[in-house]
C-alpha cells in the first residue's frame, strides 16, 4: 500500500505522521496528497490520535477540504481559537454542551453542527469523552 502524509497538528514542526493507506493519483497540488478516494478505519485514527498525546489529528489534507479527529476528555478544556475556515463537527461519540457566542446545544452522538469562519465557539461540560470528526473547508473566505 502507498503511504498518505497526514499531520496531527494543523502547525508547528515535526508534526507529521503516517498511516498506510490506498489511493488513486488523480492529481498534483505542491503540500497535497495525490489522490481521487481513500479510506480511513476510524479505530485506527483513534490510535494514532492516543500514541500522540495530543487531542487533535488532522488525517486528511486536499486543496479544497481538511479532515480530523478531535478527542476530549471529560472535564477538559477546548482551546480552540477563531477559525479562518468554515467547519463542520460530527459528534461520534460523548456528551457536552457547544456553544458559539450566546447560544448552548446539546453535542450528542448523532449530532451534526456547522460553524462559519471566524464565528467564536467551544465544546464545554464535557462529562464523556467527546470524539469528534472535523471537517474544514480551505476555500478562502
Amino acid at each position: 500500500a502507498d503511504r498518505i502524509r497526514v499531520s496531527r497538528a494543523s502547525s508547528g514542526p515535526g508534526r507529521k505522521r503516517f498511516f498506510e493507506r490506498p489511493f488513486v493519483s488523480s492529481y498534483a497540488v505542491p503540500g497535497f496528497v495525490r489522490m481521487r478516494w481513500t479510506s480511513f478505519d476510524f479505530e485506527k485514527l483513534l490510535e494514532g490520535q492516543r500514541a500522540a498525546r495530543e487531542p487533535w489529528l488532522e488525517f486528511l489534507r486536499v486543496p479544497s477540504l481538511r479532515a480530523g479527529l478531535y478527542v476530549l476528555a471529560p472535564g477538559a478544556w477546548d482551546h480552540q481559537t477563531l477559525h479562518q475556515e468554515d467547519e463542520v463537527y460530527y459528534v461520534v461519540s460523548g456528551r457536552a454542551t457547544f456553544e458559539a457566542g450566546q447560544d448552548r446545544r446539546e453535542a450528542i452522538p448523532g449530532a451534526l453542527i456547522y460553524v462559519a469562519a471566524r464565528q467564536e465557539h467551544r465544546f464545554t461540560d464535557i462529562v464523556e469523552e467527546l470524539r469528534l470528526l472535523v471537517f474544514f473547508s480551505t476555500s478562502p473566505h
